[in-house]
């Protein structure tokens, strides 16, 4: 993932990143790519939607994975530019949400565009990767950050539980 974001943001080294993973499992390969395609979408609408993308030194996203009994949680944090217009972010943020509930409840991914990647993503996890998740976004309150929770079962999405810690960068 770094890799591909480097190459996709030329100064994307240049980004303060808080990661966190606490997985005690393998993802399967299929899985595997998949979440990476996520995990792109989320880290590119941060570095595209913040208002730092002129100047990313200023840009702190924080990412966090952690595993449950039964799910993977993903978060993503980022925050927000003192320009950004909040007003208008939460009303993007009610027209995306209403554009995903449509998508699930229709089942088509193919004839609607959010400009967030969030109907791909939701397309990944229902379509390819076959599972129900719950998806959560949006200001946090506080207004001065934005985030997204993604939430998926890892019911096969895992090849094997293995011992290991926590890696914090």
């Amino acid at each position: 993932c770094e890799l591909i974001n480097r190459r996709v943001v030329s100064n994307y080294d240049e980004i303060k990143k808080e990661v966190v993973i606490n997985v005690n499992s393998l993802f399967r390969g299929k899985t595997f790519t998949h979440m990476i395609d996520i995990l792109i979408i989320l880290f590119t609408n941060a570095f595209y939607h913040s208002g730092y993308i002129d100047n990313l030194s200023d840009l702190v996203m924080n990412f966090e994975m952690t595993e449950t009994d039964t799910d993977i949680i993903l978060k993503v944090q980022n925050n927000l530019a003192e320009f950004v217009n909040k007003k208008e972010l939460k009303e993007t943020v009610l027209d995306i949400q209403q554009k995903l509930e449509e998508c699930i409840r229709n089942r088509e991914y193919y004839n609607y565009e959010g400009k967030s990647g969030y109907i791909k993503i939701c397309k990944i996890l229902e379509c390819n990767l076959s599972c129900q998740s719950y998806m959560e976004f949006g200001l946090t309150v506080e207004e001065n950050a934005y985030y997204i929770m993604i939430e998926m079962p890892k019911r096969g999405m895992i090849r094997k539980e293995v011992q290991n810690e926590s890696v914090v960068n």
